[in-house]
């Protein structure tokens, strides 16, 4: 139990510290996600929300834009905006 005011306020001090500790990475990689302008196969196909596998298949059937260096494929933001724009719904 807390009994003084020094335990109280060491008590929430460490509580949220720890919620810090196990928020703060989700929120870099959140606020990560949106800055980016370019992504590897891998940032992309998250992305989109979709599987690296399924992504390497659009690229291969030329539905989506991307930048190939030597054998390193990777995808600008806008186009990728422009794929998702494609199958959004408007009512």
């Amino acid at each position: 139990m807390l009994t003084t005011t020094q335990e109280m306020q060491n008590f929430i001090t460490n509580a949220i510290a720890s919620g810090l500790d196990k928020f703060l990475p989700a929120l870099i990689a959140q606020n990560n996600k949106i800055e980016k302008e370019i992504f590897n196969l891998t940032e992309a196909a998250s992305y989109l929300n979709m599987s690296p596998h399924t992504l390497r298949k659009k690229v291969d059937e030329k539905k989506i834009t991307y930048i190939q260096d030597e054998r390193i494929l990777q995808f600008r933001k806008k186009p990728l905006d422009n794929y998702l724009d494609k199958f959004t719904i408007k009512n």
